[in-house]
């Protein structure tokens, strides 16, 4: 495992809820620059504040050259959201377009996430006509026993 530069140690971050936020990045292999490391954990501290609940994340940047000469980067993170694991990875020919990549499809998780959240208080305040005909349905499906 590489050892944690002082911008690599997880981050508690700062928030207007009393849920615990922690970002860790870590560069598992290649030459990453600093901008890279900083620009990774600027964008997903921004994605991991729409998370619902406490968040650990925890996230890997990676870099290297192919045998055919071709540059290649991975970017990869897996978030605790409350009782939850989101995870998401991307790859491309710079690290930059892999974060980037990695931002987009962290964040429609979360924002899926955030969707279902409401979708379940909607349908919790739903009449009781619709309640019961959930219960119906249910009735007349088949046993599995």
């Amino acid at each position: 495992m590489t050892e944690h530069s002082p911008d690599q140690e997880p981050r508690l971050l700062e928030g207007s809820s009393a849920d615990r936020r922690t970002v860790t990045l870590e560069v598992v292999g290649g030459a990453v620059g600093s901008e890279n490391v900083a620009y990774a954990t600027e964008r997903i501290e921004q994605l991991c504040r729409h998370a619902p609940g406490s968040v650990d994340c925890r996230a890997h940047l990676f870099a290297l050259v192919d045998d055919h000469g071709r540059p290649m980067a991975i970017a990869e993170v897996l978030v605790l959201a409350g009782d939850v694991v989101i995870c998401a990875g991307a790859g491309a020919t710079t690290v930059h377009a892999a974060i980037d990549d990695l931002a987009a499809r962290l964040n429609r998780r979360i924002m899926t996430l955030g969707a279902g959240d409401e979708r379940l208080a909607r349908e919790s305040q739903a009449p009781s006509s619709a309640t019961t005909r959930v219960s119906s349905t249910r009735e007349r499906m088949p046993s599995l026993r």
